[in-house]
């Protein structure tokens, strides 16, 4: 099938949703797009005229490039739903980083641990343990005459998930209803063999990290089988049975708990096909209806999820999402995290040596800087392991790697291979940077590469600190790195990250309440810098955007009420109308983007309110 070829992406999905005219619940879907609801025929013939419009906008395509690929057919506007599916296989997180029991029923961290009576697995009450999810398993573990031992609770081990995610996705292989989709998914990682000329370029961690993608993949495969046979005792299971499960879990399998308070992974159907972009054009969100429980909550609540246009999408276009959680981190980084999952991206934030002008890497030149000019920032080329200045044309090599260091770096990575097993693939996809920490760069510790690598260090550990870091930390670590007192400028990568942790210390009404309003001021500026890199990066009616409005929202509605509590005999300040001029217009900005029932219901009741108080506002003045 050529990329001009294309046919129908399969989805898996609910069988009912909302009435796409009324609302009511319904059973009778579109039978193409596999989207749209309707309570009857009346409403779906009613709904064509606009259905139409976006009825079959994408299908399934194979390129030279990057090979199967899901490519827009139609010109699709920001917000369209693409795709309505539940996982085929949802299991708790798998990864080095989840090394605590959760629940196996609703993947939450249970408050008190339980294990299940019959199988021993941790679950958070009796009822978790008998959700129709973990029925298949716990029947097998019965079958095996396996019980999960209780130390096991208390001295989890992470390795223990990924084991549990080969052996449900083994056991959905028996289920008619999923099979057929499961056994049309990607199951094996084979080694890089197209973009030989930009795999050349890598930096020696990097082609290290390629060699040992596809050996590391196989054995996790390799040793899920051994697990479920072995230890656990499912001998009627084939080992390639289980390796062949392990790979299509492993491969398609994606996060999507962040928005819900959940830890679980999902494996969909048709959202694994779509490619991966730095600069993605859709997202995966939660379904959520009104009377949901709220998704932070501690409460497990829908499995439902919706593929969604975040940005306009020209016909022609390939669908593609983000598959790094971290948005502000630059070329370099993203591109070590994405050689964990085999491939090189080429997108065009990957691309363009400036990251559309953010130099998210890039420090600020020092032969600018001594001729009391503007300090511009460098262009970091790490392909190519050379920085060139974007106003003088300095220019110079990054890292000088003589054998001596790509001896130690192949060490370091050997040793984590060595010693972590099948955990150490996602350690160092999490921090990439790690295997060059005791690598020197020739300069001493005195030049822009090396100050940068300083900060970056100072940075992790504030962010991994067990105690509350306060406001004026986070702020001396900024001043300290930006130009003329550091080397960066104010969008580099960990500038944006400081910036993002100060706005997420606490609940926006908790922050002002104990900060005053200058320091408030400070951080609803911190918010209007991260929505400007979010044109960027991470353009239209993202995920990372409404995070940002909401926190935003927050802060400018609790310096409103403050206000209107403290209005004296004089009448409310002069600047109240102002902030909720802008309080409305962020709340406007969230309306673009709460697409699910739930988020559209909450800011509509957000708009009501202001209002409500801007009538409040006008009363007072008249007194």
């Amino acid at each position: 099938m050529s990329e001009k070829d294309g046919k129908r992406v399969v989805t898996f999905g609910p069988k009912s949703g909302e009435c796409a005219v009324c609302d009511k619940v319904g059973t009778l879907k579109c039978s193409r797009c596999q989207v749209d609801f309707y309570c009857g025929k009346d409403h779906q013939v009613q709904d064509w005229p606009r259905h139409r419009q976006i009825c079959g906008c994408m299908e399934l395509r194979v390129s030279p490039e990057v090979g199967r690929c899901v490519v827009a057919t139609k010109d699709i506007p920001m917000g369209t739903i693409l795709m309505r599916e539940i996982p085929l296989v949802a299991t708790p997180n798998f990864g080095s980083d989840e090394d605590q029991p959760l629940c196996v029923g609703c993947f939450m961290p249970p408050h008190r641990v339980r294990a299940c009576a019959l199988c021993g697995w941790p679950v958070c009450s009796e009822a978790c343990s008998k959700k129709e999810i973990h029925q298949p398993e716990c029947a097998a573990f019965q079958r095996a005459k396996f019980k999960l031992p209780k130390g096991k609770l208390t001295a989890w081990e992470s390795r223990l998930w990924s084991y549990l995610a080969a052996l449900r996705t083994t056991l959905a292989f028996e289920d008619k209803a999923r099979r057929d989709i499961l056994e049309s998914l990607q199951y094996e990682n084979p080694p890089v063999t197209n973009m030989v000329e930009e795999i050349n370029k890598l930096p020696p961690a990097g082609r290290m990290r390629l060699m040992t993608s596809h050996s590391e993949f196989e054995l996790a495969c390799s040793k899920a089988a051994e697990w479920v046979r072995d230890v656990a005792g499912m001998t009627w299971l084939s080992a390639e049975k289980v390796r062949r499960a392990a790979g299509v879990c492993y491969i398609n399998s994606t996060g999507c708990g962040s928005s819900s308070g959940r830890h679980v992974t999902g494996l969909f159907a048709g959202m694994s096909l779509v490619e991966h972009s730095c600069r993605h054009n859709v997202e995966t969100q939660v379904w959520q209806r009104v009377g949901d429980p709220h998704p932070m909550a501690g409460v497990a609540g829908s499995l439902e999820y919706v593929l969604v246009a975040t940005r306009d999408i020209a016909r022609g276009e390939h669908l593609a999402l983000g598959y790094l959680p971290n948005y502000l981190e630059g070329a370099a980084k993203r591109r070590m995290a994405l050689l964990y999952r085999n491939f090189l991206c080429r997108c065009e934030l990957c691309s363009d040596p400036s990251q559309r002008g953010l130099y998210l890497e890039g420090w600020c030149c020092r032969s600018c800087s001594a001729k009391k000019k503007k300090a511009f920032p460098v262009l970091i080329r790490d392909l190519d392991n050379n920085w060139a200045c974007s106003g003088c044309g300095d220019k110079g090599p990054l890292v000088a790697f003589g054998a001596g260091a790509t001896m130690e770096i192949m060490a370091n990575m050997f040793r984590s291979v060595l010693s972590g097993g099948v955990d150490s693939m996602k350690a160092m996809a999490q921090n990439p940077a790690g295997i060059f920490d005791s690598v020197s760069t020739p300069g001493g510790a005195d030049t822009p590469y090396d100050q940068s690598r300083s900060l970056e260090r100072r940075l992790k550990a504030l962010l991994e600190s067990s105690s509350k870091v306060p406001l004026k930390e986070w702020e001396r670590f900024i001043s300290d790195a930006l130009w003329p007192r550091g080397p960066l400028h104010p969008t580099h990568s960990l500038v944006l990250q400081a910036k993002n942790a100060i706005i997420e210390m606490d609940q926006p009404d908790v922050l002002v309440a104990r900060l005053t309003a200058a320091e408030t001021k400070r951080l609803v500026g911190y918010c209007r810098d991260l929505l400007a890199v979010c044109d960027e990066v991470c353009p239209g009616a993202s995920s990372f955007r409404a995070q940002i409005l909401c926190i935003q929202s927050g802060l400018i509605g609790a310096q409103v009420m403050a206000r209107l509590n403290d209005t004296g005999r004089s009448g409310p300040r002069p600047d109240t109308e102002a902030l909720l001029d802008e309080w409305e217009a962020v709340h406007n900005e969230l309306l673009v983007t709460a697409l699910c029932p739930k988020g559209r219901d909450t800011t509509l009741r957000n708009l009501d309110h202001v209002a409500q108080i801007r009538k409040n506002l006008a009363m007072m003045k008249r007194r």
